[in-house]
């Protein structure tokens, strides 16, 4: 019989019939939600937001003439429908 503690057991979040906890999380959605928020409110655009293992949330502006527009987004089929 192996023991609770056998590789296989671990490796799958087992011991003794229950499951491992995850630690819990180091940042929430509402905290990346913020930081955005706060950039689009400066009048910049995202390039991308990067998290770290240490929950460190970076946003990354982009350049000012890459920012999204409405017409930056539209397609050819904005204008069959309209």
């Amino acid at each position: 019989m192996r023991s609770p503690t056998a590789r296989g057991v671990i490796e799958w979040g087992f011991v003794a019939g229950m499951t491992t906890m995850r630690r819990p999380s180091l940042f929430k959605e509402s905290d990346v939600r913020r930081a955005a928020k706060a950039v689009l409110s400066a009048g910049l655009g995202i390039a991308r937001i990067e998290i770290d293992k240490a929950g460190v949330i970076v946003v990354v502006p982009s350049k000012p003439e890459e920012r999204l527009t409405t017409e930056a987004v539209s397609n050819e089929w904005d204008d069959v429908v309209a």
